[in-house]
């Protein structure tokens, strides 16, 4: 009788295999990071992303550019370093022949980085500088995985969850930092590496004009530090005196930007104005009647300190 062939062993995956699983890991980390910080943001604002003009297509395509970026710049350090012969027996010497002193390095370096942004409080040094720093080292390796061993995953693994902590931590304190200067009346710009946007969360200054004059808008929105969150598809979201306000799409008109007479103007950022709008907003908060006057001068509750901070 003739044999049955046998089923040939399973082969291990290629190194582009391995490359591409690493890869779909950190785009769908991404995703989930990104997505957290925009929900804690607007969330915070009692608004949802879905209703400043953000959804989950947009939240996708920044998540894309961001695991693109990375993808081409570590792949291009590692291209450069084969594609040399200098650089690729360097390389293969370093990395293979005594992968022992590169993991010392390697850790050592981590280890100095993580104490420098920790004692200097700089977080996106921890969020973006650690982590890349993990990926190069980590692709590295998935070139030569014939020679990785548990001295090399086991450190990794600890290192990558310090680098996602170190993540988690950054978006954490950029977004507080920019829900502080909302409440305030400030204008935020999105959380940006080089000129490229990772978090895009934003709030402009903006003027509105009541389109029907038979009704009566929220005292909030004559804040003169008025901010302009986004519109979605039923409404236009504010903050005014650190509350947020959502109305809706065909009720006001909404003037935003920064121009360069609006934004340089002695109005904008003078000291009696914005003590002016701090009296206003503790008129608003303490739910009286008459805070508009406020705003020309007359007396309101409580007296303004005297270290408002004009950015």
């Amino acid at each position: 009788m003739q044999q049955q062939p046998q089923g040939s062993p399973a082969r291990e995956p290629v190194d582009w295999q391995l490359l591409l699983g690493f890869g779909a890991g950190l785009v769908g980390l991404f995703f989930v990071l990104l997505n957290a910080g925009y929900v804690h943001f607007y969330e915070e604002l009692s608004v949802r992303p879905e209703e400043v003009g953000l959804d989950r297509v947009g939240v996708l395509a920044r998540t894309a550019g961001i695991a693109l970026t990375v993808s081409v710049a570590v792949s291009a350090v590692i291209a450069i370093t084969y594609s040399i012969p200098i650089f690729k027996g360097f390389f293969i010497d370093f990395f293979l022949f005594s992968h022992r002193l590169s993991l010392f390095v390697f850790y050592a370096a981590f280890a100095g980085l993580y104490v420098y942004a920790f004692m200097a409080d700089l977080y996106w040094v921890q969020g973006i500088a650690i982590p890349f720093l993990l990926l190069l080292f980590c692709f590295a390796f998935f070139t030569l995985r014939k020679h990785i061993g548990p001295m090399v995953i086991v450190p990794s693994i600890v290192a990558g969850i310090v680098a996602l902590c170190f993540i988690m931590r950054a978006e954490y304190h950029a977004v507080e930092f920019r829900l502080v200067h909302v409440a305030n009346g400030h204008p935020v710009a999105p959380v940006k590496l080089l000129n490229f946007p990772i978090l895009d969360i934003t709030a402009e200054p903006a003027q509105i004009t009541l389109l029907n004059n038979s009704e009566k808008l929220p005292i909030e929105l004559s804040d003169p530090y008025l901010l302009f969150l986004g519109k979605g598809p039923s409404g236009v979201a504010l903050v005014g005196c650190g509350n947020t306000i959502i109305m809706p799409t065909g009720s006001i008109s909404v003037r935003t930007g920064t121009g360069i007479d609006f934004q340089n103007s002695n109005n904008w950022r003078d000291q009696e104005k914005a003590k002016s709008r701090w009296a206003f907003c503790q008129c608003v908060h303490a739910n009286e009647d008459g805070c508009e006057r406020v705003m020309h001068g007359e007396s309101g509750p409580g007296r303004p300190p005297n270290d408002i901070g004009i950015y």
